[in-house]
Protein backbone atom coordinates (compact mmCIF):
# COMPACT_ATOMS: atom_id res chain seq x y z
CA UNK A 1 0.00 0.00 0.00
CA UNK A 2 1.17 3.52 -0.90
CA UNK A 3 -0.01 6.82 0.53
CA UNK A 4 -0.83 9.52 -2.02
CA UNK A 5 1.43 12.46 -1.49
CA UNK A 6 -1.26 14.88 -2.80
CA UNK A 7 -4.45 13.87 -0.99
CA UNK A 8 -3.26 11.37 1.59
CA UNK A 9 -5.51 8.55 0.42
CA UNK A 10 -4.45 4.93 0.25
CA UNK A 11 -3.40 3.94 -3.28
CA UNK A 12 -3.10 0.42 -4.59
CA UNK A 13 -2.11 1.21 -8.15
CA UNK A 14 -0.11 3.73 -10.09
CA UNK A 15 -2.89 6.42 -10.08
CA UNK A 16 -4.78 7.72 -7.06
CA UNK A 17 -8.48 6.82 -7.33
CA UNK A 18 -9.51 9.96 -5.41
CA UNK A 19 -7.46 12.74 -7.03
CA UNK A 20 -6.31 10.97 -10.27
CA UNK A 21 -2.71 11.99 -9.62
CA UNK A 22 0.12 9.67 -10.64
CA UNK A 23 1.93 7.93 -7.82
CA UNK A 24 5.75 7.85 -7.54
CA UNK A 25 6.59 4.38 -6.30
CA UNK A 26 10.33 5.03 -5.99
CA UNK A 27 11.40 4.66 -2.35
CA UNK A 28 12.72 7.75 -0.69
CA UNK A 29 16.53 7.87 -0.49
CA UNK A 30 17.85 6.86 2.91
CA UNK A 31 18.97 9.60 5.23
CA UNK A 32 22.73 9.86 5.49
CA UNK A 33 23.94 10.10 9.05
CA UNK A 34 27.42 11.51 9.34
CA UNK A 35 29.82 10.13 11.94
CA UNK A 36 29.75 13.25 14.07
CA UNK A 37 25.93 13.36 13.92
CA UNK A 38 25.68 9.65 14.71
CA UNK A 39 28.01 9.93 17.69
CA UNK A 40 26.11 12.88 19.01
CA UNK A 41 22.78 11.15 18.62
CA UNK A 42 23.74 7.70 19.85
CA UNK A 43 26.27 8.36 22.64
CA UNK A 44 25.39 10.87 25.30
CA UNK A 45 27.98 13.03 27.11
CA UNK A 46 27.36 11.40 30.55
CA UNK A 47 28.23 8.02 29.03
CA UNK A 48 31.51 9.42 27.62
CA UNK A 49 32.46 10.94 30.97
CA UNK A 50 31.64 7.67 32.73
CA UNK A 51 33.89 5.75 30.33
CA UNK A 52 36.76 8.21 30.86
CA UNK A 53 36.46 7.87 34.64
CA UNK A 54 36.41 4.09 34.32
CA UNK A 55 39.58 4.12 32.16
CA UNK A 56 41.30 6.43 34.66
CA UNK A 57 40.48 4.04 37.48
CA UNK A 58 41.92 1.10 35.54
CA UNK A 59 45.15 2.99 34.74
CA UNK A 60 45.49 4.17 38.34
CA UNK A 61 45.09 0.61 39.59
CA UNK A 62 47.70 -0.69 37.14
CA UNK A 63 50.21 1.98 38.20
CA UNK A 64 49.54 1.26 41.88
CA UNK A 65 50.15 -2.46 41.42
CA UNK A 66 53.41 -1.78 39.55
CA UNK A 67 54.58 0.58 42.29
CA UNK A 68 53.83 -1.94 45.04
CA UNK A 69 55.65 -4.69 43.13
CA UNK A 70 58.70 -2.44 42.69
CA UNK A 71 58.82 -1.61 46.41
CA UNK A 72 58.47 -5.28 47.37
CA UNK A 73 61.28 -6.25 44.98
CA UNK A 74 63.54 -3.53 46.40
CA UNK A 75 62.89 -4.62 49.99
CA UNK A 76 63.46 -8.27 49.08
CA UNK A 77 66.78 -7.46 47.40
CA UNK A 78 67.87 -5.39 50.39
CA UNK A 79 67.23 -8.24 52.79
CA UNK A 80 68.60 -11.01 50.60
CA UNK A 81 71.38 -12.03 52.96
CA UNK A 82 73.98 -14.30 51.40
CA UNK A 83 76.69 -14.05 54.09
CA UNK A 84 75.72 -14.02 57.74
CA UNK A 85 78.93 -14.68 59.62
CA UNK A 86 79.26 -11.61 61.87
CA UNK A 87 77.13 -11.10 64.94
CA UNK A 88 75.49 -7.75 65.69
CA UNK A 89 77.54 -5.15 67.58
CA UNK A 90 77.25 -5.23 71.37
CA UNK A 91 74.32 -3.46 73.00
CA UNK A 92 76.41 -0.50 74.14
CA UNK A 93 76.80 0.56 70.50
CA UNK A 94 73.06 0.99 69.92
CA UNK A 95 72.91 4.35 71.70
CA UNK A 96 75.24 5.82 69.08
CA UNK A 97 72.93 5.06 66.17
CA UNK A 98 71.39 8.53 66.25
CA UNK A 99 74.83 10.12 66.00
CA UNK A 100 75.58 8.06 62.89
CA UNK A 101 72.25 8.94 61.30
CA UNK A 102 72.82 12.65 61.84
CA UNK A 103 76.40 12.37 60.65
CA UNK A 104 76.31 10.49 57.36
CA UNK A 105 73.88 10.94 54.47
CA UNK A 106 74.35 8.11 51.97
CA UNK A 107 71.64 9.34 49.59
CA UNK A 108 73.09 12.82 49.00
CA UNK A 109 76.72 11.64 49.26
CA UNK A 110 77.62 14.74 51.26
CA UNK A 111 81.08 15.09 52.76
CA UNK A 112 81.29 13.68 56.25
CA UNK A 113 81.73 16.38 58.89
CA UNK A 114 84.52 16.00 61.42
CA UNK A 115 83.40 15.10 64.91
CA UNK A 116 84.51 17.41 67.67
CA UNK A 117 86.20 15.65 70.55
CA UNK A 118 83.26 13.78 72.01
CA UNK A 119 83.75 12.64 75.56
CA UNK A 120 81.10 9.95 75.32
CA UNK A 121 82.77 8.28 72.32
CA UNK A 122 86.23 8.51 73.84
CA UNK A 123 85.05 7.45 77.28
CA UNK A 124 83.29 4.34 75.96
CA UNK A 125 85.77 3.53 73.20
CA UNK A 126 82.99 3.09 70.62
CA UNK A 127 82.92 5.21 67.46
CA UNK A 128 80.22 5.26 64.77
CA UNK A 129 80.94 5.91 61.09
CA UNK A 130 82.54 9.29 60.49
CA UNK A 131 85.72 11.30 60.15
CA UNK A 132 87.92 11.76 63.23
CA UNK A 133 91.15 13.63 63.83
CA UNK A 134 93.61 11.10 65.22
CA UNK A 135 94.77 11.97 68.72
CA UNK A 136 92.02 14.58 69.12
CA UNK A 137 88.66 13.05 68.27
CA UNK A 138 89.81 9.45 68.53
CA UNK A 139 92.71 8.21 70.71
CA UNK A 140 95.60 6.29 69.21
CA UNK A 141 95.41 2.55 69.62
CA UNK A 142 94.37 -0.74 68.06
CA UNK A 143 90.80 -0.82 66.76
CA UNK A 144 88.51 -3.43 65.36
CA UNK A 145 86.03 -2.31 62.69
CA UNK A 146 82.81 -4.31 62.48
CA UNK A 147 80.28 -3.84 59.63
CA UNK A 148 76.96 -2.48 60.85
CA UNK A 149 74.99 -5.26 59.13
CA UNK A 150 75.69 -8.96 59.01
CA UNK A 151 75.84 -9.05 55.20
CA UNK A 152 77.35 -5.60 54.77
CA UNK A 153 80.79 -4.20 54.20
CA UNK A 154 82.82 -1.28 55.51
CA UNK A 155 85.29 1.26 54.15
CA UNK A 156 88.28 2.62 56.07
CA UNK A 157 91.14 4.98 55.24
CA UNK A 158 93.42 7.69 56.65
CA UNK A 159 93.77 11.17 55.12
CA UNK A 160 95.76 14.33 55.68
CA UNK A 161 92.71 16.63 55.54
CA UNK A 162 89.23 16.55 57.11
CA UNK A 163 87.53 16.59 53.67
CA UNK A 164 89.23 13.25 52.89
CA UNK A 165 90.68 14.33 49.56
CA UNK A 166 94.38 13.59 50.20
CA UNK A 167 94.97 9.97 51.12
CA UNK A 168 98.14 9.31 53.11
CA UNK A 169 97.83 5.56 53.63
CA UNK A 170 97.29 2.44 51.62
CA UNK A 171 94.66 1.34 54.09
CA UNK A 172 91.64 2.73 52.21
CA UNK A 173 89.96 -0.63 51.85
CA UNK A 174 86.58 -2.29 51.55
CA UNK A 175 86.05 -5.15 53.95
CA UNK A 176 83.23 -7.63 54.43
CA UNK A 177 84.41 -9.22 57.66
CA UNK A 178 86.07 -7.63 60.67
CA UNK A 179 89.11 -5.40 60.14
CA UNK A 180 91.99 -4.68 62.54
CA UNK A 181 93.88 -1.38 62.25
CA UNK A 182 96.51 0.42 64.28
CA UNK A 183 95.52 4.09 64.51
CA UNK A 184 98.36 6.50 65.29
CA UNK A 185 100.21 9.59 64.07
CA UNK A 186 98.75 12.66 62.37
CA UNK A 187 95.82 12.70 60.04
CA UNK A 188 92.14 11.91 59.91
CA UNK A 189 90.55 8.49 60.20
CA UNK A 190 87.54 8.05 57.93
CA UNK A 191 85.29 4.99 57.79
CA UNK A 192 81.74 4.18 56.77
CA UNK A 193 79.10 1.45 57.28
CA UNK A 194 80.95 0.12 60.33
CA UNK A 195 81.52 0.72 64.04
CA UNK A 196 85.02 1.00 65.53
CA UNK A 197 85.89 -0.38 68.97
CA UNK A 198 89.03 0.32 70.93
CA UNK A 199 90.33 -3.18 71.66
CA UNK A 200 92.21 -2.05 74.77
CA UNK A 201 88.88 -0.96 76.25
CA UNK A 202 86.82 -3.86 74.88
CA UNK A 203 88.69 -7.15 75.34
CA UNK A 204 85.32 -8.91 75.56
CA UNK A 205 84.60 -8.50 71.83
CA UNK A 206 84.64 -11.90 70.13
CA UNK A 207 86.42 -12.14 66.79
CA UNK A 208 86.46 -15.82 65.87
CA UNK A 209 88.07 -16.98 62.57
CA UNK A 210 86.17 -20.26 62.89
CA UNK A 211 82.86 -18.42 62.45
CA UNK A 212 83.54 -15.67 59.90
CA UNK A 213 86.22 -14.20 57.69
CA UNK A 214 88.04 -10.91 58.33
CA UNK A 215 91.20 -9.90 60.23
CA UNK A 216 92.39 -11.52 63.46
CA UNK A 217 95.18 -11.15 66.02
CA UNK A 218 97.16 -14.32 66.70
CA UNK A 219 97.33 -14.75 70.47
CA UNK A 220 94.06 -12.90 71.03
CA UNK A 221 91.52 -14.22 68.53
CA UNK A 222 93.26 -17.52 67.79
CA UNK A 223 96.16 -19.37 69.33
CA UNK A 224 99.43 -19.97 67.49
CA UNK A 225 99.54 -23.25 65.59
CA UNK A 226 98.91 -24.95 62.26
CA UNK A 227 95.38 -24.93 60.89
CA UNK A 228 93.31 -26.08 57.93
CA UNK A 229 91.20 -23.63 55.94
CA UNK A 230 87.71 -24.18 54.56
CA UNK A 231 86.39 -22.27 51.55
CA UNK A 232 83.25 -20.14 51.98
CA UNK A 233 83.08 -18.73 48.48
CA UNK A 234 84.89 -18.26 45.22
CA UNK A 235 88.40 -16.78 45.29
CA UNK A 236 89.18 -17.80 48.87
CA UNK A 237 92.50 -16.20 49.95
CA UNK A 238 94.53 -15.68 53.13
CA UNK A 239 97.21 -13.21 54.24
CA UNK A 240 99.58 -13.19 57.22
CA UNK A 241 101.07 -9.87 58.40
CA UNK A 242 104.03 -9.55 60.73
CA UNK A 243 102.94 -6.05 61.74
CA UNK A 244 100.22 -3.47 61.06
CA UNK A 245 100.34 0.30 61.42
CA UNK A 246 98.42 3.38 60.36
CA UNK A 247 99.78 3.15 56.82
CA UNK A 248 99.10 -0.54 56.27
CA UNK A 249 100.30 -4.04 57.04
CA UNK A 250 103.69 -5.66 56.60
CA UNK A 251 102.89 -8.74 54.54
CA UNK A 252 104.72 -11.90 55.55
CA UNK A 253 102.95 -14.58 53.53
CA UNK A 254 99.82 -15.09 51.42
CA UNK A 255 98.10 -17.79 49.44
CA UNK A 256 94.86 -19.17 48.09
CA UNK A 257 92.85 -22.34 48.54
CA UNK A 258 92.35 -23.22 44.88
CA UNK A 259 93.87 -22.42 41.51
CA UNK A 260 91.78 -19.92 39.54
CA UNK A 261 92.62 -19.65 35.83
CA UNK A 262 96.21 -18.37 35.56
CA UNK A 263 96.30 -17.22 39.19
CA UNK A 264 97.73 -20.18 41.13
CA UNK A 265 100.38 -18.71 43.45
CA UNK A 266 100.90 -20.66 46.71
CA UNK A 267 97.81 -22.84 46.49
CA UNK A 268 97.27 -24.45 49.90
CA UNK A 269 94.60 -24.86 52.54
CA UNK A 270 97.01 -25.12 55.49
CA UNK A 271 98.68 -22.24 57.37
CA UNK A 272 100.96 -21.88 60.40
CA UNK A 273 100.49 -18.94 62.76
CA UNK A 274 102.75 -17.40 65.41
CA UNK A 275 101.96 -15.07 68.31
CA UNK A 276 101.93 -11.40 67.40
CA UNK A 277 100.98 -11.98 63.77
CA UNK A 278 97.82 -10.74 62.07
CA UNK A 279 95.72 -13.06 59.94
CA UNK A 280 93.37 -11.93 57.18
CA UNK A 281 90.88 -14.39 55.68
CA UNK A 282 88.81 -13.68 52.58
CA UNK A 283 85.95 -16.05 51.78
CA UNK A 284 87.35 -18.78 54.02
CA UNK A 285 87.47 -19.77 57.70
CA UNK A 286 89.63 -21.91 59.93
CA UNK A 287 88.51 -25.47 60.57
CA UNK A 288 89.97 -27.82 63.18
Amino acid sequence: MTICEYCGAAVYGEVCEYCDMPINNKPAPPKIIYKSEKSASTVSMPVIKHRKKFIRKILTGVFAVCAVNFIVMAITANYNISRTYITSPPEYAVEYDQHEQNHHNEETNELLPVYDANESFIENGVFPSGTYQIGVDIPEGTYIFMPDTSDGHGVQGIYSDPSCENQISSAYVHFDGTRIAEISGNGYLDFSWATAYNLDMHPEIENNPRKHDGMFIVGRDIEAGTYKLEELGEYAEWYIYSDINAVGGVLKQSGQLYSYDDYNENVTNEITLYDGEYLELQYCIITD
